[in-house]
């Protein structure tokens, strides 16, 4: 989405909107990433109601604690 923006961020797309942010990563560095795309939807406008991002090196359980962590 990030390189498919120039419209979004120009026009205030996500004025008014809420927006969650999701990540997946072949890393287990990726603790950041949520971040950063909260903060591009603060700047187009929107609000934030969280985030969370999963490591798939770790396998398909790694999602069900993610989730658990944003619950």
């Amino acid at each position: 989405m990030f390189d498919r923006s120039p419209l979004v961020i120009h026009e205030q797309f996500f004025d008014g909107k809420y927006g969650l942010s999701l990540t997946t990563a072949s890393s287990d560095d990726l603790d950041f990433v949520p971040g950063i795309m909260d903060n591009f939807i603060v700047h187009c406008g929107g609000k934030t109601i969280g985030g969370m991002g999963c490591s798939v090196a770790k396998g398909p359980k790694a999602m069900e604690a993610a989730t658990v962590k944003i619950a």
